[in-house]
């Protein structure tokens, strides 16, 4: 295969790649934060530590955290 075809299989690897490491890191950000809540760790504290173990913002935080807790 050459040209253009590689190029297609190339990106479609890519993005492939990249969904990947996206879902896995919503599973991590899912367990974290079902594991705060089972520790009962209060919501301000599980967005501060959301925002520094996965590098998000406040509000991305805020999104995981009523996405995953329906709070």
């Amino acid at each position: 295969m050459g040209g253009l075809g590689q190029s297609i299989l190339e990106e479609g690897i890519e993005q492939g790649l990249e969904q990947g490491l996206e879902q896995g890191i919503e599973r991590g950000i899912r367990a974290f934060i079902l594991d705060h809540l089972e520790e009962q760790i209060p919501k301000e504290r599980s967005i501060m530590k959301l925002q520094k173990c996965f590098e998000l913002t406040e509000t991305q935080a805020e999104y995981y955290y009523k996405k995953i807790t329906g709070k």
